[in-house]
């Protein structure tokens, strides 16, 4: 409850729109840069919330970019391997 008592009002109010922004638009998140000049603080809290988010509900960016990238891997070779006959 400490803790709590710690945080910033903006803070939080950057956090939950990262946490909601993450889970109604996630397509948003894919092509995303951190922009260089807000204050550390929105950055942090914005990008804290989206990976509350996606602890909550198991999401691994890393690990789904590496599965798309397999998959088009996969995808590649199946379409040269038919070229070849």
């Amino acid at each position: 409850m400490e803790e709590e008592a710690n945080i910033s009002e903006e803070y939080k109010k950057w956090f939950n729109r990262g946490y909601h922004l993450r889970s109604t638009m996630p397509e948003v998140f894919k092509n995303m840069t951190v922009p260089q000049n807000e204050p550390k603080e929105i950055t942090q809290a914005f990008e804290a919330g989206r990976k509350q988010f996606e602890k909550e509900h198991g999401i691994d960016l890393e690990r789904d970019a590496f599965r798309e990238k397999m998959k088009e891997s996969m995808r590649s070779k199946g379409q040269q391997k038919n070229r070849g006959r």
